[in-house]
């Protein structure tokens, strides 16, 4: 009887180890050249976990996830957006709420990936850092003082542009409700 209990016990042991170990392994941050928030790049919207709908534009649907926000340093980005063209997760589109938080984000970037090539506008400024099959672009739209941080994954994304370019279609923000979420959690993005 004492046999049965220590073996069963060990096994009770084994498999809680087993469980832990890939829990702590989801909650690992991935690194932004694989993926996004856990979902990879390329992955399909069913394994994104949950995730509600947004908007639509041809080729591409956009989805939130509720009670999700991210931190970089102090500053919460609370208003993110999942993009999958054909399905395929390729984008991640986060609202900056300040121009103070704008800069704080470039400069660490900046130190992080290097010089961005700047893109000037008419109304806009982009700054562009380019790692491999990862871009990232950080807005501001002087017409509406709003601001976005974004992550693409260029395989993708530079079909899209293509598709959308020859067929005259206005890339712009995609629409989303403001989410009016009680008690996000917070990840950290980046580390300054």
């Amino acid at each position: 009887m004492i046999r049965r209990f220590v073996f069963f016990m060990a096994i009770g042991i084994w498999v809680f180890g087993i469980a832990q170990s890939g829990v702590a392994a989801e909650d690992k941050a991935m690194p932004l050249e694989h993926g996004f928030s856990g979902i990879k790049w390329g992955a399909a919207s069913a394994t994104a976990g949950e995730i509600s709908e947004v908007s639509q534009k041809p080729e591409v649907n956009f989805f939130i996830r509720p009670n999700e926000a991210y931190a970089i340093d102090d500053i919460i980005l609370n208003q993110i957006i999942y993009g999958f063209f054909r399905d395929q997760f390729f984008a991640a589109y986060l609202e900056i709420n300040s121009e103070r938080e704008f800069d704080k984000i470039r400069d660490y970037i900046t130190n992080r990936y290097g010089k961005p090539r700047a893109q000037l506008r008419v109304n806009q400024t982009a700054y562009v850092w380019s790692e491999s099959k990862l871009k990232i672009k950080l807005k501001h739209f002087d017409e509406t003082d709003r601001r976005k941080l974004s992550f693409y994954y260029k395989p993708l994304s530079k079909e899209l542009n293509k598709i959308w370019a020859d067929a005259d279609i206005e890339i712009t923000k995609p629409l989303a409700p403001k989410d009016k979420r009680i008690n996000p959690v917070i990840r950290q993005l980046l580390e300054f």
